[in-house]
């Protein structure tokens, strides 16, 4: 996730930017509605007028300071996604999870591992990769839930390998702490699985998401240009006492659950798709 609030400086509402907005403007804003559930213009305009905002109606600048934000991120990123239907699928569940040969798992000798790669399946040392093969045995003694868990928003799309690292990472390859952070995050995910992680946000937080982004503004707009999902937040932006007025910790909680498997988990599942199985890195 990347945050660059200091980008957006100029961006924000009631600005005396003196910028005209264009058509391009507006087909901009609708594409930054279209790939993300952000507030309407309308709801923009309310919120700021009834806060103080002094946003002038005839120039709409919530309009213009979305239009803006978009020509930044396509200044910076991919934001273009395939509408053709794809037949690839990931292999069927199995409850026998494949182990993967130590040769592609671990490093080569004097091989030189950039930090960002890490941790990761084709980086690990002889001591990772022990650690690998002593979760995957014991994932194999455990539940559906277990390894449903390791995988968390990727489902069957995320290969096992690279699920397994990612809380062995968590976890410094320690393989007792990252067991217990398994089966204690199962146990915290077990409500919000019996309600499907609230597949709709209307009903998991009880108001229209719309309005709880225009006061918490954190949105997902696209993908980076290696593939991951790209959000924008801004902490400084938050009303928590306006949040708290329109919905209860509980619903606010419900909705991250929606948000994070049903918002973020189909782009990184789409992304698997799309790329017929290339993208791994699910995060």
């Amino acid at each position: 996730m990347l945050l660059f609030q200091d980008c957006l400086a100029p961006c924000r509402l009631g600005s005396n930017d003196e910028d005209e907005e264009t058509e391009n403007d507006r087909d901009l804003y609708g594409f930054f509605v279209d790939c993300a559930n952000v507030p309407t213009e309308t709801d923009i305009l309310n919120l700021a007028i009834t806060k103080g905002g002094g946003i002038d109606k005839q120039r709409n600048d919530s309009t213009h300071t979305l239009s803006r934000i978009i020509s930044f991120c396509s200044q910076n990123m991919d934001l273009i996604q395939s509408d053709e239907e794809d037949d690839w699928s990931p292999e069927p569940p199995t409850k026998i999870i494949e182990i993967v040969p130590k040769e592609q798992m671990v490093a080569l000798p004097q091989q030189t591992i950039l930090l960002a790669d890490r941790g990761y399946p084709g980086f690990l040392t002889e001591q990772e990769y022990s650690a690998y093969l002593e979760l995957t045995e014991e994932t194999e003694t455990r539940s559906s839930s277990f390894l449903s868990t390791i995988r968390g928003f990727g489902h069957d799309y995320e290969r096992f390998e690279y699920a397994s690292c990612r809380w062995l990472r968590a976890n410094n390859f320690h393989i007792s702490r990252t067991v217990d952070n398994i089966s204690q995050s199962m146990n915290f995910r077990k409500d919000a699985s019996k309600n499907n992680f609230f597949t709709d946000g209307f009903d998991a937080l009880g108001v229209e998401p719309s309005v709880f982004f225009a006061l918490y503004p954190d949105l997902s707009v696209g993908y980076t240009k290696t593939g991951s999902p790209f959000n924008i937040i801004i902490p400084g932006n938050i009303d928590i006492k306006a949040v708290s007025c329109i919905t209860t910790t509980t619903n606010l909680v419900n909705f991250k659950w929606h948000y994070m498997h049903h918002v973020l988990g189909d782009k990184l599942r789409h992304q698997a798709i799309e790329t017929k199985g290339e993208y791994k890195r699910f995060e």
